[in-house]
């Protein structure tokens, strides 16, 4: 999706998915929700919830018309880098 999306080139994908192995946590939903209409959107809330995240940091417009969920925020990049 990245490589479409940001016409990422292989060798950037594979950076980025060998930092993230790096610095990620699997993390295994423990519940379903029906929440959004964009169904993997609903599974970025699931995590959230999860992981027992403070924050989510996105651009998509659904997710973030939410503002909070869960005690969870959900804010851009910009507004986050705004932070700190």
């Amino acid at each position: 999706m990245l490589d479409r999306k940001f016409e990422w080139s292989e060798e950037r994908l594979i950076q980025a998915s060998t930092l993230l192995k790096r610095i990620g946590e699997f993390i295994a939903a423990t519940q379903r929700l029906k929440l959004l209409k964009d169904d993997p959107d609903n599974r970025i809330l699931e995590c959230a919830v999860a992981g027992g995240a403070d924050i989510i940091v996105t651009g998509d417009r659904e997710l973030l018309e939410l503002k909070e969920f869960q005690g969870i925020r959900v804010v851009t990049l910009g507004a986050y880098l705004d932070m700190n």
